[in-house]
């Protein structure tokens, strides 16, 4: 499989957290990354745990910076039919109305895939993986910019080659979280 190219990422500042919404590919260089939204610098995601809903993204910025992990963040533009509280409503309703990441259940990308669906009309039947996401966002023009923490190493020129994996592999992932 081919590796997936992410171009021009510069180094995350998260002054501006606030008034955006973010995917986040937390482990970035993992096969597979946990997926993570930050609306309006609230965080969202699905584990093996359940939902996590309105998380302080305090807490995920200590975390990386403590034990460097590499981390992407995806900026998205912001729809204009849609205000903040909104983003957050909708989010928050996907997010929760999903039990836990579980094999034939959902992944964490499950309500991150939902939400681009309705907020930024990306067709969600052909994505089955992160890659196959950010082509619909890209084909939507709906990323705004890409950035970065603890990659510097794997930057060339301000790109960066992810290796692309298989839904086996999230499988897999899947199975060893829940016995692990």
């Amino acid at each position: 499989m081919q590796d997936y190219q992410l171009q021009q990422l510069s180094l995350f500042d998260k002054t501006h957290l606030q008034e955006g919404v973010y995917l986040v590919l937390l482990d970035a260089l993992a096969v597979p990354p946990h997926l993570l939204l930050i609306v309006s610098g609230k965080v969202f995601s699905i584990s093996t745990l359940g939902p996590a809903l309105d998380q302080d993204f305090e807490k995920y910025d200590r975390l990386i910076h403590k034990k460097k992990i590499p981390t992407i963040f995806i900026k998205l533009s912001l729809p204009v039919v849609f205000t903040q509280e909104m983003l957050l409503d909708k989010i928050r309703s996907i997010t929760q109305s999903y039990p836990r990441v579980d094999i034939g259940i959902a992944t964490c990308l499950s309500p991150i895939k939902d939400f681009c669906g309705e907020v930024y009309q990306v067709e969600k039947k052909p994505v089955k993986l992160v890659f196959d996401l950010l082509d619909g966002l890209k084909k939507q023009n709906a990323i705004e910019s890409y950035h970065h923490l603890f990659l510097d190493q794997e930057l060339h020129n301000g790109n960066i080659f992810l290796n692309r994996y298989s839904v086996f592999e999230v499988n897999e992932a899947i199975h060893s979280a829940k016995i692990g």
